[in-house]
């Protein structure tokens, strides 16, 4: 019963549909000829179906390519997350440019911590929300561990690396995020990051000074961010569904585990593209919750399962 839990729930919900989506708005953004021009939900959605199935069938001719691809994104992201950080340190040193500090005043770092509690809630809503969309953001590490088959092997003892190198990267990744976090705090207000719809484009106001292409780079940089999650999650979830049908759970197990003349797993592909686009069409983004519920959707079910799995195991021993 676990297996079949376990499998289901990978093969329908887990996916590529929050950064399919992610990637649909901010490339709209970016190629937009305004600025302030709104986000077509349609073509949001159409986008986010597009490059699902691009990245798919790219991968399904050549894997190596998205792995490079992948590699050099993830290097771009520390880097970005490393300058984020640095331009916090800038503010707090009240360093940050003159035409910043005459549009926006001086920093908020202190005022952001004098009451930094004040409204705080109790519902339970709220609180699951946080948590889930923190888990989310590391989910990106599990992407090791799925493939950690195709991982070149290191001279040594492969499973002390493994867990070294682990350890370093939440290390390292958890810190950035949170002098991240500490740097936005340091140049806006709680209100003003409350109210954005783009915390980025504000950071980088507050930091270099006014302009009205803030928003555009901003909407480039997380475009960038979003195509390489839609690569990982891709080359990493299909390989596991891939699994799922050479176990049998899936009817015609033996057209799920066939692989393409290149090695990739292209019917897994092709599952991995139909669940993550049919989830892209069934977003509500008319509603505010709509993306929200859709980005957390798999991390919540991943949890439920985990749960279960965990108090299985306590139940069995």
């Amino acid at each position: 019963m676990m297996t079949y839990m376990y499998a289901i729930m990978f093969v329908t919900v887990v996916g590529s549909q929050g950064n399919g989506l992610a990637f649909g708005s901010t490339i709209q953004i970016a190629v937009s000829s305004s600025p302030d021009s709104p986000v077509d939900p349609n073509l949001q959605k159409l986008l986010g179906i597009g490059v699902v199935g691009l990245v798919a069938l790219a991968q399904a001719h050549s894997g190596g390519f998205s792995v490079h691809l992948s590699n050099a994104i993830a290097a771009y992201k520390i880097i970005l997350l490393m300058v984020l950080s640095v331009a916090g340190w800038v503010v707090i040193a009240n360093l940050h440019s003159s035409s910043a500090k005459q549009a926006f005043g001086n920093h908020h770092g202190k005022s952001n911590l004098a009451d930094a509690f004040s409204g705080t809630t109790t519902s339970a809503y709220n609180w699951g929300v946080a948590l889930l969309l923190i888990q989310r953001a590391f989910h990106g590490y599990e992407n090791a561990n799925l493939i950690i088959e195709e991982i070149r092997r290191p001279l040594s003892d492969e499973s002390k690396v493994f867990r070294r190198s682990a350890k370093y990267a939440i290390l390292i990744l958890g810190s950035l995020y949170v002098m991240t976090n500490v740097a936005f705090f340091a140049a806006c207000t709680s209100t003003e990051l409350y109210k954005t719809s783009d915390v980025t484009a504000l950071f980088f106001q507050k930091v270099f000074g006014p302009s009205r292409h803030a928003r555009r780079w901003s909407a480039i940089l997380r475009a960038v961010s979003a195509l390489g999650c839609v690569i990982s999650h891709t080359y990493t979830l299909s390989r596991v569904k891939q699994e799922i049908g050479r176990m049998g759970i899936l009817p015609l197990p033996e057209f799920w585990a066939k692989s393409t003349r290149t090695g990739a797993p292209g019917p897994a592909l092709f599952l991995h593209f139909l669940f993550s686009s049919l989830f892209i069409a069934v977003t509500p983004l008319n509603s505010t919750n709509g993306y929200l519920i859709m980005s957390i959707l798999s991390t919540w079910t991943r949890t439920w399962v985990a749960g279960t799995l965990i108090e299985s195991l306590f139940l069995t021993f």
